[in-house]
């Protein structure tokens, strides 16, 4: 027996309806921003990814899917979403179309230990502001995303911000950290040791106890930024505080990504789970080969979220029905029936049963919401008859009245049909 890869999940039913649920009301929400989709392949070029995300990061180095073609060129399973919209935003002319407001759901590989909420193939939730430097910019990022996350159901959120300068103020804070941390070498974490040589600032991610202790005094970035740097902070907590979102600054938080350069930002869900990130990136597209364009994004860990939402989130627009047809009913009217039912709601029809009970219990293994029952009486009417299975109500339609009857008119017109 074949069974997956580790690391990898099937989405089965009905968690595939949850997927498909969060999915919509996403698209409902970029859309209102006027966001628009953009879909980039999966397979990518290994030095894409060596340039944007840094040959010495973790991602490179210990987590990427390589792979040699039979032209033995060098391919990798894209591990993250920036770097290949930069790729396709320079490669297909949109520079000269600026601003850009681009967002992007699908999956992404990296080869890490498989944990709740984390696997080898997982799935993100996207979007990138290219081409636009401005603080309003910024705030209207990370209010469309915590929009994204409000929208599908999740209340409990805080924003953690943080700003790691210009260039020349990160390799001055990054060469300070260095310097501080060196002392502490020995004592370091294993992965602490190999990252102080090629990114230690990665290192204030570490949860290990001994780094946390070590941590505690070391340089804050807070030191090494000018006054331009720390009011824009000042004032996108501002902004997005009078918005009604909880923010806070931690000087601490990074990202493990090297083409981050000022605003960095985290959403966390109940209590400290980690659900949503990104930042500002305003030399990575010049770094592709790209003229200098600044931009700003975010990227939501579909996974995680689908753990957290109340799975009553399905809209009721996905109810459906099943027709429940009696056997001297003749087929092809079953089949008209279902083609009329089918411009309305999702119906299937249900198995022969000998009583009705049967089929409605059946109905209701199938999560349907309405049961349509047709008859040799009903078929001589040209009526059916709807029951409503969380209600127990049931109605006698005539055929040309389904369309009002499924669009809600029956909630204030059709009690008089009750039986």
């Amino acid at each position: 027996m074949y069974k997956r890869v580790k690391g990898t999940k099937d989405i089965l039913p009905p968690e595939s309806s949850l997927w498909q649920a969060i999915e919509e009301k996403t698209r409902k929400v970029f859309a209102r921003y006027c966001f628009y989709e953009l879909r980039t392949p999966i397979l990518e070029p290994y030095e894409l990814f060596v340039r944007s995300v840094g040959e010495g990061s973790d991602i490179v180095l210990k987590e990427m899917y390589e792979l040699v073609d039979k032209k033995g060129r060098r391919l990798v399973l894209r591990p993250e979403g920036t770097a290949s919209v930069a790729r396709a935003v320079i490669e297909n002319g949109l520079l000269n179309t600026l601003p850009l407001k681009l967002y992007y759901l699908g999956p992404f590989f990296r080869y890490e230990r498989p944990q709740k909420g984390r696997f080898r193939q997982f799935h993100q939730i996207g979007a990138e502001v290219i081409g636009d430097n401005s603080l309003e910019g910024e705030v209207e990022l990370v209010d469309l995303l915590l929009s994204v996350l409000k929208e599908v159901g999740l209340d409990d959120l805080r924003v953690v911000v943080n700003s790691l300068g210009d260039v020349n103020e990160r390799i001055e804070y990054t060469n300070a950290l260095r310097e501080y941390l060196a002392a502490y070498e020995s004592k370091l974490s294993k992965d602490s040791r190999e990252r102080l040589s090629r990114n230690p600032l990665r290192i204030l991610d570490s949860k290990d106890p001994v780094d946390i202790k070590i941590l505690e005094k070391a340089p804050s970035i807070l030191d090494y930024l000018d006054k331009n740097s720390i009011n824009r902070l000042e004032q996108l907590i501002f902004y997005l505080s009078s918005m009604g979102w909880k923010v806070e600054s931690d000087p601490r938080l990074v990202r493990g990504i090297d083409y981050y350069t000022g605003l960095v930002f985290e959403v966390l869900a109940c209590g400290d789970l980690s659900i949503a990130g990104g930042g500002r990136y305003d030399n990575l597209i010049e770094e592709l080969g790209g003229k200098q364009t600044p931009a700003v994004g975010f990227a939501i860990g579909m996974e995680r979220v689908v753990d957290l939402v109340d799975k009553n989130i399905i809209d009721e627009d996905s109810a459906k029905a099943v027709l429940v047809a009696f056997s001297d009913v003749p087929r092809m009217e079953v089949f008209d029936l279902l083609a009329t039912l089918r411009n309305f709601i999702p119906t299937e029809v249900a198995p022969s049963y000998k009583s009705i009970g049967k089929a409605i219990k059946w109905a209701s293994r199938r999560n349907a919401k309405f049961v349509i029952i047709l008859g040799e009486q009903e078929l001589s009417e040209r009526t059916v008859k709807v029951k409503i299975l969380d209600s127990g109500s049931q109605y006698t339609l005539k055929r040309e009245e389904l369309g009002a009857f499924f669009g809600g008119y029956y909630e204030k017109n059709m009690d008089r049909n009750a039986r």
